[in-house]
């Protein structure tokens, strides 16, 4: 189905979107943090202790309020560890005895981004600073953190990080599951399409996986622990995905319908992409954070969810009595449903880690939807598209078939007589209606356990595990009936008649010796016999 000028631009509006996106990528890569937030050798670990909390007021701070943690370290002899919190969103300060250990201000971040991200503080302590203060000053970057609740832990690394790696292990590997689904829908789409048998769907389905699974992964706490140096990285690549979900989502559900214009779907997908491409070039020049215009994100996101539904719903009434697209409108409804209580949840609690739902949904789906569409794709592969029969490339395959003495298989092969004088004479129109009554003769004529197939422009072949020349004959009867049925209502209507030369081999008259016999033997006995019926035919039309 070829793309109609709305479609294209969204493309391309969205591969724009997707440079910008890359190209952030590489800007925020290149800003690492480590060596201000770790300063200090790790050890062993000590219990965790009290802290008092006090807000200040201050006019210069970004969000006009900064707060102080403080308390004394009281650790066992010979069991020192690591402070680690996680800060989002915030510079930080820490102080031991009023001495500056480490800091991370607004100096330290780059030109376009205003916020050091989300990530955790790491600090090792020693034996030495048992009985010293510790303050720890967190300010705000953005008013709606301000209000926060840190958490603080005390122990070794090792343990801080398994704790938050099965705290996170359900996302983590749904997020691998559902990006390598995105993955293989994408690399069968594309190589799908350079063979010329894609299905329009799988490449926005595998887009939009790759992305949705991108999202949940980097949006974790355990991975700033694996990468501490890149904690802005993390923090934008999460937001940016969430930014380019909705157009291939959008699209894909368009592919659905097979429709090529969808003038609520189209809208919602220009519209994305434009909001998207706006909100990375404010990002990429300083303007404003991601973070702070996420709010339009949701908005484009739950917009996109409405409109998904009005349309899943509008197709859903014309299909009802259509299995896969009573599966895919429950699955896609529920999802989008699922979208709308997540963003709920997410401004509820502050934060979307966790939020599984919809990913779990999604996951559900794609793995449906997945081994459905490439079950149809391989369907498409093996089919002829005028005809709807099986194409030369699934004929080679089962011509390759090897015989034994013990086979009982019949090959026939079928030729339409005058097509090409019919396509110059009459036109192709009448050739495509002969070519395509033969092909349904052909189907209805042999058992449903015969493999009937399109073999070239005007040849057919049919396989069949039977040798009987009783029930092989009755098969050819059969098939002369319908062709005879079909020349009479034409020629009442003044249009050509169906004429066919046939020619058929049962592996009874294989002569098996040293070398293996297969399908291809029988079909050239099936190709003499064949021609030479079709020699009579021509020497009666000589002689008429």
């Amino acid at each position: 189905m070829k793309k109609n000028p709305v479609s294209k631009i969204i493309f391309i509006l969205f591969c724009l979107a997707m440079v910008l996106c890359l190209t952030g990528a590489a800007m925020f890569s290149s800003v690492t943090f480590g060596q201000v937030m770790n300063s200090r050798l790790d050890t062993e670990s000590v219990p965790v202790t009290d802290y008092r909390v006090e807000t200040l007021q201050d006019s210069r701070a970004p969000a006009g309020v900064v707060k102080e943690y403080r308390w004394t370290l009281e650790m066992e002899p010979g069991h020192p560890g690591t402070l680690a919190f996680y800060s989002a969103h915030h510079y930080i300060e820490v102080f031991l005895d009023g001495e500056l250990l480490c800091a991370l201000s607004e100096d330290a971040c780059p030109s376009y981004s205003n916020t050091p991200g989300n990530g955790w503080v790491l600090l090792p302590f020693t034996e030495g600073d048992q009985g010293k203060e510790l303050c720890i000053r967190v300010t705000p970057v953005y008013s709606y953190v301000k209000n926060r609740v840190f958490d603080f832990y005390i122990g070794s690394e090792a343990v801080i990080f398994s704790t938050q790696l099965r705290r996170d292990l359900p996302q983590i590997l749904l997020g691998q599951v559902v990006s390598f689904a995105g993955l293989v829908f994408i690399i069968s789409s594309v190589y799908n399409r350079m063979k010329k048998r894609e299905r329009a769907d799988l490449f926005y389905l595998g887009v939009f996986s790759l992305i949705i699974g991108l999202w949940k992964l980097t949006d974790t706490r355990s991975l700033p622990l694996l990468f501490p140096k890149h904690i802005l990285l993390l923090s934008y690549l999460p937001l940016a995905m969430l930014l380019l979900a909705p157009v291939p989502m959008l699209q894909f559900i368009k592919s659905i319908m097979e429709r090529k214009k969808q003038t609520i779907l189209d809208g919602c997908s220009l519209l994305s992409a434009l909001a998207t491409l706006a909100m990375l070039a404010l990002q990429l020049t300083g303007i404003a954070d991601l973070r702070q215009t996420l709010p339009v994100c949701h908005g484009i996101i739950a917009l996109s969810a409405v409109a998904a539904t009005i349309e899943l719903i509008r197709f859903w009434r014309k299909n009802r009595n259509h299995k896969r697209v009573n599966f895919t409108f429950a699955c896609l409804l529920a999802c989008t449903l699922g979208a709308c209580i997540d963003l709920i949840v997410y401004y509820v609690r502050g934060n979307s880690t966790s939020i599984l739902y919809t990913l779990s949904i999604f996951l559900f789906y794609i793995i449906v939807m997945g081994a459905m569409t490439m079950r149809d794709m391989n369907t498409l592969a093996s089919t002829d598209q005028h005809t709807g029969l099986y194409n030369r490339n699934r004929c080679n395959e089962i011509l390759e078939t090897e015989l034994t003495e013990d086979s009982r298989v019949s090959v026939f092969m079928f030729d339409l007589n005058d097509l090409k004088h019919i396509n110059d004479t009459r036109g192709h129109d009448q050739g495509d209606r002969i070519l395509l009554r033969f092909a349904e003769i052909l189907r209805d004529g042999f058992p449903p356990d015969a493999f009937v197939g399109r073999y070239g422009g005007d040849e057919f072949i049919a396989v069949i595990k039977k040798n009987d020349e009783v029930e092989l004959q009755s098969i050819l009867d059969k098939i002369r009936q319908a062709a005879e049925d079909y020349n009479r209502l034409t020629a009442r209507e003044g249009l050509p008649a169906l004429s066919y030369a046939w020619g058929y081999a049962t592996s009874e008259q294989m002569e098996f010796s040293a070398h293996t016999a297969n399908l291809y033997d029988l079909l050239r006995i099936a190709d003499g016999a064949m021609y030479e019926n079709k020699k009579i035919y021509h020497e009666i039309q000589e002689n008429t």
